[in-house]
């Protein structure tokens, strides 16, 4: 398979410093906080490994760097993650995701609409959403016409009625919750597979739905890397 495209970006170890990302992981080289930085392909550079991790730094760390790093990419990173050593950072795509990653990830990135999302990710991304879904709403329906129907009483009967039709309520308003994350996740699986989100457009038309499936399946390419937005 060939290599996902790669380069330098802010070392998440280290403030100020520069480290390489093979496009699937971070690697050793580095370039010290405060020296001259450069560009070029880590054979060309000297590798460092810093001093203090990023746990040292503070609450002061993940703050914007206020300059541009890499060769066109011009983006200030004002963000901060959790990402440490030997752990893939929560912007990146990972694979061979479980169950339990892939639903903190997807509430993680509630609205996050760039970079990737590998398959494992997705789909069980959407198997939470589908437990969640469908699954409350059958409870939800169980327990509002259970109730109504084990009393004899009208007055009764309308009361626990009208309980049931407010708890549906708002199983509706949660529900609608998962949708934003639903899309963003769905966008990161055909930025993965190397097409841009707005193929999932064809959730809209007719038979849409089965042409995205067939997207949601294919396997990772390597020019989806292009959608990634590392940042620290």
């Amino acid at each position: 398979m060939s290599s996902f495209p790669s380069g330098w970006y802010p070392d998440p170890e280290a403030e100020g410093g520069l480290r390489w990302w093979d496009g699937l992981s971070w690697t050793a080289y580095r370039q010290a906080p405060g020296a001259p930085h450069s560009y070029a392909p880590p054979v060309t550079a000297s590798a460092y490994t810093p001093a203090r991790s990023v746990a040292a730094y503070g609450a002061g760390y993940g703050q914007s760097y206020g300059q541009s790093y890499g060769q066109g990419y011009g983006q200030s990173y004002g963000q901060s993650s959790t990402t440490v050593a030997g752990q893939t950072p929560l912007w990146a795509p990972l694979y061979g995701a479980s169950a339990g990653q892939a639903f903190g990830r997807f509430w993680r990135k509630y609205a996050d609409f760039t970079g990737r999302a590998s398959k494992s990710e997705f789909w069980w991304a959407y198997l939470w959403v589908v437990v969640l879904g469908a699954g409350t709403y059958i409870v939800v329906l169980v327990v509002a016409f259970s109730g109504a129907a084990v009393s004899g009483d009208a007055s009764t009967s309308r009361g626990v009625t009208v309980a049931g039709g407010v708890l549906m309520l708002l199983w509706f308003v949660a529900y609608l919750g998962l949708i934003i994350p639903t899309i963003a996740v769905a966008v990161r699986r055909l930025h993965d597979a190397g097409m841009s989100g707005l193929f999932y457009l064809f959730a809209f038309v007719p038979f849409g739905s089965l042409v995205l499936l067939y997207l949601w399946i294919q396997d990772s390419k390597p020019e989806g890397a292009t959608y990634d937005r590392p940042r620290v």
